[in-house]
Formats: C-alpha cells, sequence, structure tokens
C-alpha cells in the first residue's frame, strides 16, 4: 500500500504508522535492558559521535542529490546537450579525486582534521546557497561550475576523515557497532 493511495489519514496508513511507532518503542526498551545490545544506544549520547555521523548525511543531501538529478535539470530544463551537461558535471565530481588525498596530506602537517571536516562542511553548504542563486540562470555557467567545485570539494575533504575521527569518539569494544551505526 502506498500513502498516496489512501492519504495520510487513511486508516491503513495510520494503522501501519501505529505499529512502526510501537514496535520502535519496543526496539528502544529492549536494547536499554539488554546486556549485550545489538545498538548501544548509549553511542547517541556522545555528541561528537552523532556530530560526525551526521557530517555523511550533509554530503549525501548536497553532493549525492546533485550528482543523481543535476544531469537531468541541465540536459530537460536547461536544454544543454548531454555532453555540455557531461563536461559541467565534471565540476562536482574533479575535486572528489583528489581532495581526500590533500585533506590527508594537510592533516599528516599538523592540521586538526576537525578544522577539515568543518572547512568542507562550510564549502558544501556555500556552494549549495551559490548554486540556489545561480543554478538556473544560463549566463552564469562559470558561477554554477565554482559552485558544484565547492560542493564536489567539501565532499571529497570528507571523504576517509570523517569515519575515523567518528570511530575515535567511542570505545574500542563498540567501535564495530558505531562504524554500523
Amino acid at each position: 500500500m502506498k500513502v498516496h493511495d489512501g492519504g495520510w489519514f487513511n486508516i491503513k496508513t495510520l494503522i501501519l504508522l501505529g505499529i512502526s511507532c510501537l514496535l520502535g518503542i519496543i526496539f528502544v526498551i529492549y536494547e536499554k535492558n539488554n546486556t549485550n545490545p545489538v545498538l548501544n544506544l548509549k553511542l547517541l549520547k556522545n555528541k561528537r559521535y552523532v556530530g560526525l555521523t551526521l557530517v555523511p548525511v550533509v554530503a549525501s543531501f548536497s553532493f549525492v542529490t546533485l550528482l543523481t538529478y543535476y544531469p537531468s535539470y541541465l540536459t530537460g530544463v536547461m536544454q544543454f546537450s548531454p555532453s555540455y551537461a557531461g563536461i559541467i558535471m565534471i565540476s562536482l565530481t574533479f575535486p572528489v579525486l583528489f581532495c581526500p588525498l590533500l585533506a590527508g596530506k594537510i592533516v599528516s602537517f599538523g592540521v586538526s582534521a576537525i578544522f577539515i571536516v568543518l572547512i568542507s562542511l562550510f564549502l558544501m553548504i556555500l556552494g549549495r546557497i551559490l548554486l540556489f542563486l545561480v543554478g538556473g540562470i544560463d549566463g552564469l555557467l562559470p558561477l554554477i561550475s565554482i559552485a558544484l567545485f565547492m560542493i564536489g570539494a567539501g565532499m571529497g575533504l570528507t571523504a576517509g576523515l570523517v569515519d575515523g575521527l567518528a570511530l575515535s569518539c567511542v570505545d574500542p569494544d563498540e567501535a564495530g557497532m558505531a562504524a554500523s551505526l
């Protein structure tokens, strides 16, 4: 059954939502009372860990959605040829090739990895704002390319760094659980 078949207030939808909430509550109670939980919910109290696990969420919303849908926008709405749209998309994907290496080099020189992650978040957010402002204007392709490059650089800078940082915030005994979360 799909929500659009009957709407959010359809009795079947409400029953399924209620069952999902009930099962979620049962899971939380079970995990809290289990001596060997599948998911130690105390991990979610570690603010630094949770913050670092949210960095890939930002990256997914800013990079992956563009990688998936922006070529269609460029060819459909902007009426660019597929080849030209592909050339524009290189601005997004190229930084992901070298920025992880660059981030590793910068950290090896003593710069804080957290600082690199903050810079990457700043680049992704600023790039999305710039793309929002100029993304539909044909004459501003250099600014569109700069915005895409910033987003790609932000994505590339976090690759590899954020995983290690997040896992360093938890006990080694919980590293597997933390990695899967």
